[in-house]
């Protein structure tokens, strides 16, 4: 017996957070439009309905950092450090590996390598072990 796949069991879990910042963004374009007696703007409307998606993405993003950090902290922890970018999301490390992808060359050097922002870098497990 085949079940449902997990990607649209995702995209069903999803749906309703993205099908209400889509239907406030709606009712309030219709809002506007019963307040002043005339339709919002285009400008204003396209961005009601584009921005709500990436804006919430980014909040969520930064939300679930923030209480990593917290979380950390409150248990004497810290996060492991992150490939610092230039760009908002770290889009220009996205772009510097789709190039790569795109040139057949994904382990070159860029800029971007650990060891040219950090220096020296040691992958090492640190484990505790009793006599």
């Amino acid at each position: 017996m085949v079940g449902i796949p997990p990607g649209f069991v995702y995209i069903a879990g999803r749906l309703p957070r993205l099908v209400r910042l889509l239907a406030f963004a709606y009712a309030s374009s219709r809002i506007w439009e019963l307040v002043f007696g005339k339709p919002a703007p285009c400008w204003l409307r396209v961005s009601a309905l584009l921005l709500p998606i990436p804006l919430a993405s980014t909040y969520n993003i930064l939300y679930t950092y923030l209480r990593n950090k917290r979380e950390a902290a409150r248990r004497g922890a810290v996060l492991a450090p992150q490939v610092k970018s230039r760009w908002p999301g770290g889009f220009d490390t996205l772009l510097t590996v789709a190039r790569g992808i795109r040139t057949g060359h994904i382990g070159r050097r860029s800029t971007m390598s650990p060891d040219l922002l950090y220096g020296t870098v040691w992958l090492m497990k640190h484990e505790h072990f009793s006599v």
